[in-house]
């Protein structure tokens, strides 16, 4: 069932396609926002939150931004008026990664001063020179209906994967987000115990073309 939101969650801020909006948990530390998932037939599940179908089509007019969605702990760090946000892929969830390039994958960036997302452009400017890794991009550009979006779903990962996980689609201009996730993965979840009482095992880290465990 998809959720739609009430007013006094447009007014608190938990609106996904409102201009991205943060809590302040203290005077150091932002939250990240939820992002809610996109309706498609058979990948709906009980219990998850998802966008209206006149949201997905606000999030889908203009240039969007699909980048692969990463399986991992989320972290964050300041860097000179930014904040970073990461996914921290060292433990194995349920997909498995064979060639990352770093533990910690930035996947968005939060501007400070401007109180917004950067637009990939503006992270690879200011996270290339830095040698910071970013979320694979799959898509830019401009689309009439979902299915090239769906298309990606079972797509291999480019850090090795049989599977992505997911995408994320980001429309930078309206600070919009959504996110489809493959269902098989929602389906492993659901018969598997969870990762954090399974035996510990790590993804894999690739430096110079050698894999690594450490």
């Amino acid at each position: 069932m998809v959720e739609r939101l009430t007013p006094d969650q447009l007014v608190r801020g938990s609106n996904p396609l409102a201009p991205a909006i943060f809590y302040r948990l203290n005077v150091m530390a932002l939250r990240y926002i939820d992002i809610y998932r996109i309706p498609v037939k058979n990948f709906v599940r009980r219990g998850k939150k998802y966008l209206t179908m006149n949201q997905v089509q606000e999030l889908l007019t203009g240039t969007i931004e699909v980048e692969e969605k990463l399986d991992g702990k989320r972290v964050q760090m300041p860097l000179e008026g930014y904040t970073l946000f990461k996914e921290d892929c060292k433990r194995a969830h349920t997909v498995h990664y064979m060639t990352l390039p770093a533990w910690k994958i930035c996947f968005d960036v939060w501007d400070n001063d401007c109180e917004r997302f950067l637009s990939r452009e503006e992270k690879v400017d200011a996270l290339e020179i830095l040698g910071i890794p970013m979320a694979p991009m799959l898509f830019w550009g401009e689309i009439k209906t979902l299915q090239p979006l769906i298309d990606l779903i079972g797509s291999p990962s480019a850090f090795g994967a049989e599977r992505i996980e997911g995408i994320v689609i980001k429309n930078p201009e309206k600070q919009l987000f959504g996110k489809i996730v493959d269902p098989l993965f929602d389906q492993e979840v659901d018969d598997s115990e969870h990762h954090i009482r399974r035996p510990y095992e790590m993804n894999r880290l690739t430096i110079t073309g050698e894999y690594v465990n450490v």
